[in-house]
């Protein structure tokens, strides 16, 4: 049996949906990312099992990176969104890999529900632990992105979305790349969401820098810190954490992308992609 069986047959394996976009992983995995991910699995599963069944938000912010910083994010996130509740016995494992994240030793894992929703789960390791990075797993954002772009709640705010280029006119301005955001479904990343206006973006900036180098690497198939898990995302969208500010004049409301802070929804700021100079 493979090692993905092996994983497969201890998280309990349930049929799949047909209909549910499948990720793959890397056809080569090295040997040592193999040995690191069955080495690592019997403890994610266990802290993922006891963050899916606590009671309570001091509990599962204990089982997580950074738990007294991730305790008060979760407590303003459940505020508007409902609270994560699912059978970790019936994932099954479709993919793997291993970040070189600057956090410490980390794997990654697709998992799939009975239901056929994908979840995308990083744990990092802590001593004889491995902690869950639940700001990527919930797609967390300082408040709705829907919520935000109707008028609603603060100001400014950082994002989890996916980005895709917008391409215009060519004699538009070429020093400059229209963006627009959308909302990812939890559970489902090939359900894109609500869409932002267009931003434009100078090419000349860390940000639209940044931005060009992440969309140059998903064309490769490639993903941030070198991860040898392949992307299920859609085709020409890429993940980003931004930070976006609202701004309304004479009872107009416009958008400014203040900062592309990384391209990708880990907890880490650094971007794991190599920026031109």
């Amino acid at each position: 049996m493979t090692l993905l069986g092996i994983i497969a047959y201890m998280i309990s394996s349930k049929s799949q949906k047909e209909e549910k976009v499948k990720p793959t992983i890397s056809a080569a995995p090295s040997l040592e990312n193999k040995e690191l991910v069955a080495k690592a699995l019997p403890k994610c599963r266990e802290t993922l099992t006891k963050f899916l069944t606590a009671e309570s938000i001091t509990e599962r912010a204990q089982l997580t990176i950074s738990p007294e910083q991730t305790s008060l994010k979760m407590a303003r996130f459940n505020t508007l969104n409902p609270q994560i509740k699912m059978d970790p016995t019936t994932f099954e494992i479709k993919g793997y890999g291993v970040p070189k994240l600057p956090v410490g030793q980390s794997v990654e894992y697709l998992l799939e529900s009975s239901e056929g929703e994908i979840f995308d789960t990083v744990f990092i390791e802590e001593g004889d632990e491995w902690r869950l990075d639940w700001e990527h797993f919930a797609r967390y954002s300082d408040y709705s992105w829907p919520l935000f772009l109707a008028g609603d709640g603060p100001e400014e705010g950082e994002f989890r979305l996916f980005a895709r280029k917008r391409f215009v006119d060519a004699e538009r301005n070429l020093s400059l790349v229209n963006i627009v955001f959308y909302e990812v479904a939890f559970g489902n990343a090939q359900e894109i969401g609500t869409a932002s206006p267009d931003f434009q973006v100078s090419k000349d900036t860390r940000s639209g820098k940044l931005l060009d180098a992440a969309f140059a690497l998903e064309q490769s198939g490639k993903r941030p810190f070198d991860s040898d898990l392949k992307s299920g995302d859609p085709q020409g969208y890429i993940r980003v954490r931004v930070k976006i500010r609202r701004i309304v004049e004479n009872n107009t409301r416009r958008f400014e992308l203040m900062n592309v802070i990384a391209c990708h929804w880990y907890s880490t700021a650094e971007s794991g992609i190599k920026i031109p100079d």
